[in-house]
């Protein structure tokens, strides 16, 4: 399944406003917030059409999902190219690598209540949401509460000048290979995490007590790190952190043009490409495309392993104009 939808779930004055463009979504909330109403009217609407006095305007089936794992299964198969909801009431089957293998192979999108975190799925940190509550009035109709569904945590801007002391990369693959060679004529030292769950232990136990510390890592599945990333920084107030989430390495080296990207709306409307049912999250996709266009030109990209063909003096220069205006890691 590919594409962006928007999706409109009304009851009356009560009226849900959600827009999904990725195969996973998280909506993240306290108690009251609404979540739980949401999956209500959804499962009324599925149960009793418009019998239930819920209206939902969407391109694509909107369905609950309950009951044991194999029923989850059953209806996942048996509806394709849906957008499938589930609530925190089965957050414990959400945390299974049944449930994950269910997702990975499905052609369709999910939107997921819960508030724990979820480590058999690769799900973006841009795909954290939570429901924003608008009231309106008019002069003729009674208030229309509006839930509107918004990212939980905003992009950290980049603009402001600054010139890290230590960069964190979450593993040693090309990636932290690409970054150590980038910093290695300057005053930076490049560390690798060992892997992208190890990143908020990684900043708790930092021990400079002041300094300039970035982190880079790929976004795309950085989604289970977040809230404790966040957390991590926030307790470390004399150390200055920043935070770099492209969608992935892969990605940086299609808009750097290190890679030639033949396509360039796919950087922008990647929902539009990576197909769910092939790709569990885009960090995959874009991993595959880059190998493509290198196959193309008779290049040989390793996602464990650098070649040298990617860290030329050339394509360094090209990956700092790529990066954001604030990190001061020119020559």
């Amino acid at each position: 399944m590919v594409g962006s939808y928007d999706i409109e779930v009304r009851q009356r004055r009560l009226v849900y406003k959600l827009s999904i463009k990725r195969n996973i979504t998280i909506i993240l909330g306290h108690s009251a917030s609404g979540k739980t109403k949401l999956i209500e009217l959804i499962r009324s609407y599925n149960l009793l059409g418009n019998e239930s006095g819920v209206t939902i305007n969407c391109d694509r089936p909107c369905i609950v999902l309950a009951g044991k794992i194999a029923d989850i299964s059953a209806a996942v198969h048996g509806n394709a190219g849906s957008i499938f909801f589930m609530d925190e009431d089965y957050t414990r089957i959400m945390k299974t690598s049944e449930f994950a293998a269910i997702v990975k192979n499905a052609d369709g999108y999910f939107v997921l209540v819960t508030r724990d975190k979820l480590s058999s799925l690769p799900y973006s940190a841009n795909a954290i949401m939570h429901l924003r509550k608008e009231s309106r009035y008019n002069e003729y109709k009674p208030k229309i509460t509006i839930n509107i569904l918004t990212p939980r945590y905003d992009n950290i801007p980049l603009n402001d000048p600054f010139r890290p002391d230590t960069l964190l990369v979450e593993d040693s693959k090309s990636g932290y290979q690409f970054f150590q060679k980038l910093v290695e004529k300057k005053d930076c030292t490049c560390l690798s995490a060992g892997g992208r769950d190890n990143i908020p232990k990684f900043i708790e136990q930092y021990d400079d007590k002041e300094g300039v510390l970035l982190v880079i890592v790929d976004g795309a599945a950085f989604g289970t790190e977040l809230q404790g990333t966040i957390k991590a920084m926030k307790h470390k107030t004399r150390l200055e952190i920043y935070l770099y989430m492209p969608e992935s390495f892969e990605c940086l080296l299609l808009r750097s043009g290190i890679v030639k990207c033949e396509n360039p709306d796919i950087l922008e409307h990647t929902e539009v490409y990576a197909d769910s049912a092939e790709y569990f999250s885009w960090e995959r996709y874009f991993t595959w495309y880059v190998k493509e266009m290198c196959n193309i030109v008779g290049k040989v990209y390793h996602k464990s392993k650098i070649s040298q063909w990617c860290i030329t003096d050339i394509n360094m220069r090209k990956m700092r104009k790529a990066l954001p205006p604030g990190m001061l890691l020119d020559e």
